[in-house]
């Protein structure tokens, strides 16, 4: 008997139907025959290379976003940073500029005792100098008791404008202090009564700007309280007070 490959045979099957035998197969053998099947079985794996495309494509998608987030919140740590490091810097600076102001102060008085006259009016220069300074370093400081304390030593010597005046001293509308040399080497008595031996005004001067340089250390010693992470850092001992309460 002479079998065409070309003739689907499956019918002549398709009446079977006796028990133990079956014919499924001869269904499947059509299926392949006319090629439903390699059909059938090009569109599931290709569903399944889009489903493993989209799967790859939501999982980029996701790993981007968990990027760009960590990235966000390093950017917003680095911010963190560096406010923090500007602060201490500023703060820094205002504690170093009252130990200046002291010094410069005392140095006066040293001159205004042995009486030079050239030496006198150099130091009354340095502390005009050292004052403005400290002006500077306060209001970039930006800290409120700082700035309050600062204000209490402007306003002492408010209260003294007119011997400061006389004594070769002044302010302009800005609040810059500035001294005339030549002032102060023909005033000597007004120079004296401020800076001499028995004045009371170089000592609370004194005390004033040590409150300054007090306030400027403390909020200086808070800031360091943080970590460069900008985390806090119970070691500190303002760390350890605070967490004695908790």
């Amino acid at each position: 008997m002479k079998i065409n490959p070309n003739t689907d045979y499956s019918a002549l099957f398709s009446s079977l139907n006796t028990k133990g035998f079956n014919t499924a197969f001869l269904s499947d053998y059509a299926s392949i025959k006319n090629g439903s099947y390699g059909k059938l079985m090009k569109a599931y794996y290709n569903q399944k290379k889009a489903d493993v495309a989209d799967a790859k494509a939501t999982l980029k998608t996701d790993n981007k976003a968990k990027t760009n987030k960590t990235s966000t919140k390093n950017t917003e740590k680095t911010e963190k940073v560096k406010e923090v490091d500007k602060k201490t810097s500023a703060l820094s600076n205002a504690k170093t500029s009252a130990e200046n102001f002291k010094s410069s102060l005392s140095s006066f008085e040293k001159a205004v005792a042995k009486g030079d006259d050239k030496e006198i009016a150099s130091k009354a220069k340095a502390f005009a100098d050292s004052y403005n300074k400290l002006a500077t370093a306060v209001n970039e400081a930006g800290n409120t008791k700082v700035t309050k304390a600062a204000q209490n030593l402007l306003d002492y010597m408010g209260s003294n404008l007119n011997t400061l005046s006389r004594a070769g001293f002044t302010f302009d509308e800005s609040g810059k202090l500035s001294v005339s040399e030549k002032a102060v080497s023909e005033n000597k008595s007004s120079v004296e009564t401020l800076f001499g031996k028995q004045s009371s005004f170089a000592s609370n001067l004194e005390s004033k700007a040590s409150t300054v340089e007090s306030r400027a250390k403390s909020a200086l010693n808070t800031e360091k309280s943080y970590t460069k992470k900008a985390d806090y850092d119970n070691t500190d001992y303002i760390g350890k007070l605070y967490d004695g309460f908790m």
